[in-house]
């Protein structure tokens, strides 16, 4: 992801002699010179394998087009590992580096699994939390976050301690913007299935019955996308009843998932309300799978076909 503020570009520099005009034209010779520049002393090569492809190549050519950037900023301590630069790179003030230290976490994950995050992603949850950061960003950490949970790269553990909380949080925050809470909710939908079911029931049911009446649009949409995964994978009467937590909330509030559920295809919204129009044969199909009646069931859900 490249900064909002793009560095200009400096005046090609002269190159050295010794090395002939024709390496100094090729991309090969400036992503060279660019990457010794980012290397610093004792940087590893392993480190800076990927260098010169994809975002991190990005990083680096705006790294070498920057001018005001201090002298060594780019450079890393001798001997860190690669949780160590990413850390490192967490902590530096440039987007571009912090992007990069995102982009590593998966890169750690599929090379070293859970044991290679185990300092990384602490911070990385601190760093996103703190006030003030950049959307982008937190955008970009959904999404990436996003993308280890469809390739299965979170272990239960990790998703327990580290990934659901962080990212009910982001979803919880009426400070964040819409696309922030779009970026986060595709981490909770795609790890319902790895949950223990006291986890279902109560942190994610829960949340659902408190926010899909949020007053932020896109936090009910966000809970409209997970209405449908949630219904098929409670047991119905979890499902059907109001539970213990809500009991004593008024009127308008004490609901179970199906009535709620019902209330979201009359939200205001209309986003919100065609996403729900999208999961009712879903929500009406379990119904009626668990003896719920036909009748009743048709006059609650309007718009159920009477096509079997």
């Amino acid at each position: 992801m490249s900064s909002p503020n793009r560095p200009k570009k400096e005046d090609k520099k002269k190159g050295d002699p010794k090395k002939g005009d024709e390496e100094e034209d090729t991309e090969e010779g400036k992503t060279k010179e660019a990457t010794d520049k980012l290397r610093g002393p004792g940087t590893s090569e392993e480190v800076l394998s990927d260098v010169g492809t994809g975002k991190g190549k990005e990083f680096v050519q705006q790294t070498r087009a920057s001018e005001d950037e201090k002298s060594g900023e780019y450079s890393m301590r001798e001997g860190l590992d690669e949780e160590s630069v990413a850390l490192e790179l967490l902590e530096r003030k440039a987007i571009t580096q912090h992007q990069l230290s995102l982009e590593m976490v998966k890169r750690l994950m599929q090379d070293r699994g859970s044991n290679g995050v185990s300092r990384i992603l602490p911070a990385v949850a601190k760093f996103l939390r703190s006030k003030g950061r950049e959307e982008a960003l937190i955008v970009s950490a959904g999404e990436i976050f996003g993308e280890m949970c469809e390739e299965e790269l979170w272990d239960k553990e990790t998703i327990e301690t580290s990934v659901l909380p962080l990212a009910m949080q982001m979803l919880q925050d009426v400070k964040q913007t819409y696309d922030v809470h779009i970026a986060w909710y595709p981490v909770v939908l795609n790890v319902l299935d790895l949950l223990p079911y006291d986890k279902l029931r109560k942190d994610i049911l829960n949340f659902m019955l408190e926010w899909a009446s949020a007053t932020k649009d896109s936090i009910r949409f966000a809970c409209a996308k997970l209405t449908a995964p949630l219904f098929t994978r409670l047991q119905f009467e979890h499902a059907i009843e109001v539970p213990i937590e809500f009991s004593s909330k008024p009127k308008k509030d004490k609901m179970g998932l199906f009535d709620r559920c019902m209330a979201m295809c009359q939200d205001t919204d209309h986003r919100v309300r065609t996403v729900m129009a999208e999961q009712l044969h879903v929500i009406a199909g379990v119904v009626k799978q668990n003896g719920g009646d036909e009748a009743a069931l048709r006059e609650r859900l309007p718009g159920i076909s009477r096509e079997p």
